[in-house]
C-alpha cells in the first residue's frame, strides 16, 4: 500500500512539475510573439544571421545601368506607325531613408530617347535625344522590395532629326527644361551589410512634347521609355 501512495505521490509531483514547466515554455513563445508583432523585430539572439546581409545604413549611395526601348506616345504622318526603338540610361543614385520604411531618392543620369515612325508611303521621321537627368522622388521599402514615383527634370545635349527629306542635329528645337514622370519598383539583394546589389523596371514618360515650337515637319512627339535596371549601392552612414 505504501508503494503505491508512493507511486501517486511521484506521479502528481511530476505531473506538476511538467504544467509548470510548459506553462512557462508558453508564455515565454507568447512574449516572443508580442515583440515581433509590435516591433516588428526578431529578438536578439535570432537576428544574428540576419545582421550579415542587411543594410542597416540610412544612406544609402551608388550608380545603376539600365537597357529598354523607348517609342513615341502620339503619330504625325499619315498612316503611319510607331516603331519601338532600343533605348538605356544609367547614373549614380542616392537614397535616405528617414524610417525604416520611407526614405527620398535623388537620382543624376544620362538618359537616351530613340523614336522612330514610318509611314506605308515610306515617309519617316526620326528623334535621337540625349538627355541629362535629375531624379527626385519617394521610396517606399517593404523588406527586400523598393518602389519609387517621381519627378525628372532633363536637359537636353544632344539632339538629332532625321527624315526622308531633311537632317537637322541642332538642340534649339527642343523643349527645356524636359519634364519626365517617373515610376520604380524592384528588389534589393544584400551581400552584405554594407553593400547590395538591387534589381528594377522603372518607365519614364515625357509631360510635354519635346519640340518647342509648332512647325509643320518637326512636330515633334511625347516619348516614353521602358528600362530594367542593375545597380549597386554602398551604406554610408
Amino acid at each position: 500500500m505504501k508503494s503505491i501512495i508512493t507511486a501517486i505521490l511521484i506521479l502528481t509531483a511530476a505531473s506538476s512539475w511538467s504544467y509548470e514547466q510548459t506553462n512557462e515554455n508558453l508564455n515565454s513563445a507568447l512574449k516572443t510573439a508580442a515583440v515581433i508583432i509590435q516591433d516588428g523585430t526578431l529578438p536578439i539572439g535570432t537576428q544574428d544571421s540576419k545582421k550579415q546581409t542587411e543594410i542597416k545604413d540610412n544612406i544609402l549611395l551608388g550608380f545603376n545601368f539600365g537597357i529598354g526601348i523607348s517609342n513615341g506616345l502620339t503619330m504625325v504622318l499619315t498612316d503611319s506607325a510607331n516603331k519601338p526603338k532600343f533605348s538605356f540610361h544609367g547614373g549614380f543614385d542616392s537614397i535616405f531613408y528617414f524610417t525604416r520604411n520611407l526614405g527620398l531618392m535623388f537620382d543624376i543620369n544620362l538618359y537616351y530617347f530613340h523614336l522612330k515612325e514610318e509611314s506605308d508611303g515610306g515617309n519617316f521621321v526620326e528623334y535621337s535625344l540625349f538627355y541629362l537627368g535629375f531624379i527626385l522622388a519617394p521610396v517606399l521599402r517593404l523588406g527586400g522590395f523598393n518602389f519609387y514615383a517621381g519627378i525628372s527634370y532633363g536637359i537636353i545635349l544632344s539632339g538629332k532629326y532625321e527624315s526622308h527629306s531633311e537632317t537637322d542635329d541642332t538642340t534649339d528645337m527642343y523643349t527645356q527644361p524636359d519634364i519626365c514622370y517617373v515610376f520604380g519598383a524592384g528588389y534589393m539583394f544584400s551581400f552584405s551589410n554594407k553593400i547590395s546589389m538591387f534589381v528594377n523596371i522603372q518607365i519614364r514618360g515625357q509631360l510635354n512634347n519635346f519640340v518647342a515650337f509648332n512647325d509643320p515637319v518637326k512636330t515633334g512627339n511625347k516619348a516614353f521609355a521602358f528600362y530594367l535596371n542593375l545597380g549597386l549601392l554602398f551604406g554610408v552612414k
